[in-house]
């Protein structure tokens, strides 16, 4: 009788503790076809209509952010165009929107210009060290060559599939 008290116990116990509701966690949990892109559209300077001297550039493109070889890292990409030719832009991801930055995800420093070919575009992939977000308010700026507090170019990223 006391045998089966003490496995009529430990079944009971072992049976509430399956029951228990799963938590779900948001750090480090990734969906490994999450990807985030942007489509950019040109910042109107308050200046002049142009970005580059006399001639007005419609500068546009993609970004995208997606993991990486492992759950640790995001890859993130930048395509542009309708850059000068032979520029070179600074570019980020940030938490918040075009009008409410909240800062740049990881260091500035992670993020390596993209330089633009003869024909007005540049493409860049870099990789970086953290575990791709799949939840919140993100945005991708690049800046303008000649001044880096300028922007030329910022688009939200949204959440889509590849």
């Amino acid at each position: 009788m006391r045998y089966t008290r003490i496995l009529l116990t430990a079944t009971a116990a072992a049976l509430v503790a399956c029951a228990q509701r799963q938590v779900e966690v948001d750090t480090g949990d990734v969906v490994l076809d999450s990807r985030w892109i942007a489509t950019l559209a040109p910042v109107a300077a308050r200046d002049s209509a142009a970005i580059t001297g006399a001639t007005t550039v419609t500068l546009g493109g993609r970004a995208s952010m997606m993991r990486g070889a492992s759950s640790v890292e995001t890859r993130a990409m930048l395509s542009i165009f309708g850059a000068a030719p032979g520029s070179t832009h600074a570019w980020h991801i940030h938490l918040g929107s075009c009008g409410n930055d909240r800062g740049v995800i990881g260091s500035p420093e992670l993020y390596t210009p993209v330089v633009v070919g003869n024909d007005g575009r540049g493409d860049i992939t870099i990789t970086l060290p953290f575990t791709t977000p799949n939840s919140g308010e993100f945005y991708v700026d690049v800046h303008d060559s000649s001044s880096a507090s300028r922007l030329v170019a910022c688009a939200p990223l949204t959440a889509g599939s590849t």
